[in-house]
């Protein structure tokens, strides 16, 4: 098989991919963050912080300022990271990365020349040759 051959493989692969459930919700999730006012708040929020604790490590002293900002930043991605449409894109992230593991997992499988299996086989994970369960 030319590389061309495999390439083309590839791209049909990344195509059927992007069509996924698991992309298209994931991708759409993305944009509805991007486009959130609320979000994009707190993303400014944070760079803010950011931008200001960066300054101040340069500084010698102001523990204090300093401690305090790092209280707010933590805050901050709280917030974020509670913030219910962070949690569904991290869900969707976290189902898209599954698709692609079991795709990884489908190539090592044929790439070592052998059967695709369920699991790890009679010896549980013992006996596996690196599905990423353990």
């Amino acid at each position: 098989m030319s590389m061309e051959q495999i390439l083309d493989k590839a791209r049909e692969l990344g195509g059927m991919l992007a069509e996924s459930a698991q992309f298209k919700q994931m991708a759409e999730l993305e944009q509805a963050a991007l486009e959130s006012p609320a979000i994009v708040d707190l993303y400014g929020e944070y760079n803010d912080l950011q931008e200001q604790a960066e300054a101040l490590s340069l500084e010698e002293g102001g523990e204090p300022e300093k401690d305090n900002l790092r209280r707010d930043l933590e805050e901050v991605e709280e917030r974020l990271s509670n913030h219910p449409e962070i949690i569904a894109l991290e869900s969707a992230r976290a189902g898209f990365g599954a698709l692609m593991d079991q795709v990884n997992r489908v190539l090592q499988v044929a790439l070592q020349g052998g059967e695709e299996e369920g699991g790890c086989g009679p010896e549980g994970c013992a006996g596996c040759q690196g599905c990423g369960a353990r």
